[in-house]
């Protein structure tokens, strides 16, 4: 395993220090105050739980928790020998690797589904507009937004590092470290789709329901009028993930679309009209 002893863990927003503070935020939400020093040789950070105001005996398992999680970051992490801290000093190369074969399967899989994301608001939207004391349309889509960020997690995980700078004096890990953060943009650009997807579905569903009063009737024509949208959005994530093989089918069953056919998908403009029976987007 080749790692980079060099970190700058300074103490900005974009640092190294504020991104385990994020990340010991989603870790442990209920633990202890997390603290963190500067390593004195070659760069590095020092991290450990404050467990003299909280009465916490043993950090062990939180501090498991926390390594897990940033060497999910590409980070080598080690606990101490007497496991009352973690040290972290550099990049691993193993690690980066890891974390760009998480993305690419979050690209290729859930990311890409945007069905399920649309089953899923309707699903919900129908749900809340049955509940006593009928939610607003407003409301509505913020549920929907909320829950399907949570059921994503990527959208988390990717906030954890956002804006972060990083860099290696290694060439190896500069090569990784660019496909990483390329593999990171192209799934928060899907996140932002599929939230964006969760509001304007949800809304839709409570203009249509509000309208016709057939929470069944409303879903079945949402769905219909947002599939080929849905199709051409999880065409343009599984090219983005840059997978190998054929790309996936334009048409259930049928052949794989090609460069093309895949380009038409995510550039073309509806310039027809929508009929009187159709949800609003807005």
């Amino acid at each position: 395993m080749t790692f980079n002893h060099r970190l700058s863990p300074s103490h900005g927003a974009h640092s190294l220090t504020s991104v385990v503070h994020r990340v010991c935020r989603h870790a442990l939400p209920d633990a202890p105050a997390v603290r963190t020093g500067d390593l004195a040789v070659d760069g590095g950070l020092r991290i450990w739980l404050d467990t003299t105001a909280t009465g916490v005996s043993s950090p062990w398992a939180a501090l498991h928790r926390i390594q897990h999680q940033l060497q999910l970051l590409g980070l080598h992490a080690e606990l101490e020998r007497d496991a009352q801290g973690l040290v972290v000093l550099g990049w691993s190369s193993r690690l980066l690797t890891h974390r760009a074969r998480l993305l690419r399967m979050a690209l290729q899989g859930r990311l890409s589904d945007y069905s399920a994301t649309a089953q899923t608001v309707v699903a919900l939207s129908a749900r809340l507009w049955e509940q006593p004391g009928r939610s607003s349309g407003e409301s509505i889509a913020a549920a929907a937004f909320n829950h399907i960020r949570e059921r994503l997690r990527w959208p988390g995980w990717l906030a954890d590092v956002d804006g972060w700078r990083r860099h290696s004096d290694l060439a190896e890990h500069q090569t990784l470290l660019a496909q990483v953060i390329g593999l990171e943009a192209r799934a928060a650009q899907a996140c932002e789709g599929h939230l964006v997807s969760a509001r304007l579905l949800a809304m839709s569903m409570w203009h249509e329901i509000d309208r016709t009063g057939d929470c069944r009737g409303a879903a079945h024509r949402v769905l219909t009028a947002a599939a080929p949208w849905l199709r051409a959005g999880r065409l343009l994530t599984y090219a983005a993930a840059d997978q190998a093989g054929d790309p996936p089918a334009l048409v259930a069953g049928g052949p794989a679309a090609g460069l093309t056919e895949r380009l038409i998908a995510v550039s073309v403009i509806n310039h027809g009209r929508w009929p009187e029976t159709s949800p609003r987007w807005s």
